[in-house]
């Protein structure tokens, strides 16, 4: 299981450096500004970090169950951070959410 996370990771990085986006809608853009993060932070997060959870959920995008990618890692100023994406399928991602890690049954390291 662990190597097909490097890979899905892996993947999501391919994405990004070929010049493709990760979807953003509008609540979540909403939620990033709020917690003071940017979209720097999302892709150094992704740089550095890992995925802890693999979940599934309804994607809005794509309008069916998808597969979310839990990825902790950390921000532009290397505090802990949690992206979590979702796979539309086809190179296809969309963010569902950014957050500072504070749940230490789930994260390794935590902002409390």
């Amino acid at each position: 299981m662990e190597l097909r996370l490097k890979e899905k990771l892996r993947a999501i990085k391919k994405v990004l450096m070929s010049g493709n986006t990760i979807r953003i809608g509008t609540h979540t853009r909403d939620q990033l500004i709020k917690r003071g993060y940017s979209k720097r932070d999302i892709l150094h997060c992704i740089f550095t970090g890992q995925i802890t959870e693999v979940q599934r959920g309804m994607n809005y995008y794509a309008n069916k169950v998808c597969p979310t990618y839990v990825i902790a890692g950390r921000d532009t100023f290397e505090n802990p951070i949690v992206v979590v994406i979702s796979d539309e399928g086809n190179n296809l991602f969309s963010l569902v959410t950014i957050m500072p890690p504070i749940d230490k049954n789930r994260f390794e390291e935590t902002i409390s």
